[in-house]
């Protein structure tokens, strides 16, 4: 019996069938082996970044602190060579890896911010390095603290093992040789948050405790704390244990310049402080001066009538603000500086405020002083506050009849009140603890 073969047709149509077949299947396979070969190099970068890890841990072990450079490690891999542009390392010594490179073949992923393949979790945050920093200066300061036992007394001295932007914030070190950041920047950019200063901190302060009345020296000049401060508050309210000296108030008020604030227009004192008399004769070193600015209030030297019209009684326009504002930025580094003013009477307890006889606005003790670092009889000195709802402000004295004594170079038909510039500047300043 004869067998039938295939015809022609038939094995042209076998052929084409096989060649679409070809045509459809292969890019298949081919998308198949190169996701195979992506995902390859994706676990090659994988096992690298956890050999890299490990060195982490090994170098940590043997030498009791993190690695500064990872390029330096030993790090025990073998696979395809991989090479990364980026390589961080946290606090916890985990990595992030990106920007790698399997052989040569940059390894991408479309799914990523960056469109590349990371290892570990995302980029460093700003915040994070500031982190970073603090967790490796801590260290190194538990480490002072453990082998000297005393608190580093300059962080700066120490050899904090930190890797990444340069971080630069207000350093506060604890009793116990932690830290606590604060007022934190990041390559000279200020890191913010929803803090109550409003910038971003590491750690937790542990302040000390500043009794009322007690005494701070800071940049060599002595103050009182002015209110109670427990270890949870981060300022303390200091008074100025000595008010301004004449020489100071000169100095701070542009005696002699163009914007001259002394007794601007006073009579006999041609623009400079006055020294201030002391009970029982002679004069203290401390310099007096009037009150306000504006030039309606100051006397007319060319007529008896001395009273002014359209005084302000602000501290914020007055010629003292000028003064305290000078003087603070000379002696108090601004970082740690929270506010410069003068004292509220309500700070301490102020006893009476005597109306006949003394002057408006004298405040003085009838029977006694109950705090001595507030009150002097050796000179009385300006507040912020009034003496009523006038235009009047308050100044401080020990004893009235010492400020009668005393006397001024003039008064009005309310008696010295505001005229009177036989009172000092003693500053207030509200500091921040890690200047202490």
């Amino acid at each position: 019996m004869k067998k039938k073969a295939f015809t022609l047709i038939e094995l042209i149509a076998v052929l084409v069938i096989l060649a679409i077949l070809a045509l459809i299947v292969t890019p298949l396979v081919m998308n198949i082996i190169r996701k195979a070969k992506i995902s390859a190099d994706k676990r090659s970068i994988d096992a690298y970044g956890r050999s890299v890890e490990l060195a982490i841990t090994s170098y940590l072990l043997d030498n009791g602190k993190f690695p500064t450079e990872l390029n330096s490690l030993n790090v025990e891999y073998t696979g395809k060579e991989v090479n990364c542009n980026v390589m961080q390392m946290k606090e916890n010594g985990g990595i992030y890896l990106s920007e790698c490179t399997v052989g040569v073949k940059q390894i991408k992923d479309s799914s990523s911010d960056d469109g590349w393949y990371h290892y570990g979790t995302r980029d460093i945050t700003d915040k994070e390095y500031v982190d970073m920093y603090g967790y490796a200066l801590q260290t190194a300061s538990v480490a002072y603290y453990n082998s000297n036992h005393i608190k580093v007394s300059d962080y700066r001295s120490l050899s904090v093992n930190y890797t990444g932007k340069k971080v630069s914030c207000d350093v506060y070190i604890n009793s116990d040789g932690t830290v606590y950041l604060s007022n934190c920047a990041v390559d000279g950019v200020l890191i913010t948050d929803d803090t109550e200063d409003g910038t971003y901190h590491y750690g937790n302060p542990h302040y000390n405790s500043y009794s009322l009345g007690s005494i701070i020296n800071y940049n060599n000049v002595s103050y009182y704390v002015l209110k109670e401060s427990s270890v949870s508050e981060h300022y303390v309210t200091l008074l100025k244990a000595e008010p301004l000296t004449v020489d100071e108030v000169n100095t701070y008020g542009g005696a002699g310049t163009e914007n001259n604030y002394i007794n601007r227009g006073m009579p006999n004192t041609n623009g400079t402080a006055v020294r201030l008399r002391i009970p029982g004769g002679g004069y203290s070193d401390y310099g007096g001066v009037t009150y306000y600015s504006s030039d309606t209030c100051h006397a007319d030297e060319d007529d008896n009538d001395i009273t002014p019209t359209g005084c302000i009684a602000d501290y914020n326009e007055s010629d003292i603000k000028h003064i305290v504002d000078a003087w603070a930025e000379d002696k108090i580094e601004e970082k740690y500086l929270k506010e410069a003013r003068l004292i509220k009477v309500d700070e301490v307890e102020m006893q009476s405020v005597q109306r006949d006889g003394c002057g408006h606005g004298c405040w003085y003790t009838s029977t006694g002083i109950k705090h001595n670092w507030v009150y002097s009889n050796q000179y009385e000195y300006w507040t912020m506050s009034l003496a009523d709802s006038t235009t009047t402000p308050i100044y401080v004295v020990a004893d009235c009849d010492d400020f009668l004594k005393k006397g001024t170079s003039f008064s009005d038909n309310n008696g010295f009140g505001y005229y009177n510039y036989y009172a000092a500047v003693r500053p207030v300043i509200v500091l921040s603890k890690s200047a202490l």
